[in-house]
């Protein structure tokens, strides 16, 4: 009897790594939903119920790589099972690049800025500038670009607008965000 428990034991053992661990990988498309120590919680692009995943990144590694609200790719082995491991996360390096604020000196009141501050989940906000009002973004799926969503204030009337920008690397090293067609170069705070 001890000896068919044992066996039984193991063979439960061995059908729940196979299930949750070993055999082909599988990649998973989504956009993160949490961030934790050593953990990420996935929305799948379907529609599913959010995916747990554990990783090897701790909460400040995960902190600086890993954003709400961003696009990702996970992939793992075998078939899900809630905590498997992530045995590769890819994300758009440009959403993290995004989220932050993005000032320029203001030209009416030199010793402030304005500007424009981009948050997880899409929504922004202007900074200091009462009839350009920054309302979401995006990204593009180009590198380094994001689409920007507004409403333009002004004469009585409220023009709804979107802009393409460009982030990119100055040669000191700072992000900046570009707006086409426009001569404002943004840096990002740090």
């Amino acid at each position: 009897m001890k000896r068919m428990k044992r066996m039984l034991a193991a063979t439960g053992l061995l059908l729940l790594t196979t299930a949750c661990g070993s055999g082909t990988t599988t990649r998973l498309s989504g956009t993160i939903a949490e961030v934790g120590d050593r953990r990420i919680v996935v929305q799948p692009a379907t529609g599913e119920e959010p995916r747990t995943f554990t990783t090897d990144l701790d909460a400040a590694d995960a902190a600086r790589a890993l954003l709400p609200g961003a696009p990702v790719a996970v992939e793992y082995h075998g078939s899900y099972c809630d905590g498997i491991e992530a045995t590769r996360i890819e994300t758009d390096t440009t959403y993290m690049e995004a989220v932050g604020r993005w000032t320029v000196p203001d030209p009416i009141a030199p010793d402030s800025v304005m500007g424009i501050e981009l948050q997880c989940g899409g929504e922004a906000r202007s900074l200091r500038m009462a009839t350009l009002s920054y309302r979401g973004w995006t990204l593009t799926g180009e590198r380094g670009r994001i689409l920007l969503l507004g409403e333009s204030i002004g004469n009585g009337q409220t023009i709804p607008f979107s802009e393409k920008g460009l982030i990119a690397r100055s040669a000191d090293g700072r992000l900046t965000l570009v707006v086409d067609g426009s001569n404002l170069r943004y840096v990002k705070e740090e």
